[in-house]
């Protein structure tokens, strides 16, 4: 059972990494589970929910950097989602 779940995330996972719809959702989804940016509050409380939230989108993170296909399309993600981030922000442009 876990073989075919696992299957059907790849499968999945394909399906919106080939749509550049699918990439900026992802894009954001790890941006709204705060990967990339530091969860200390000085609440403790606040803390562990950012820790959880962030929890979630290192377990997605993982299944795009496992094959080198989604590490190829993620980069696509990321850079489609740094110039439209950058246009949306007054024209900057995310090297």
């Amino acid at each position: 059972m876990i073989d075919e779940v696992q299957r059907l995330d790849n499968e999945a996972l394909d399906y919106l990494l080939d749509d550049k719809k699918g990439r900026w959702f992802l894009m954001r989804l790890l941006d709204r589970a705060r990967v990339n940016v530091p969860t200390f509050h000085r609440s403790a409380v606040i803390t562990a929910y950012n820790e959880g939230r962030r929890a979630i989108g290192l377990e997605y993170m993982a299944m795009l950097t496992t094959d080198v296909n989604h590490i190829t399309k993620k980069q696509q993600a990321e850079r489609e989602y740094a110039d439209t981030m950058a246009r949306l922000e007054g024209g900057k442009k995310h090297v």
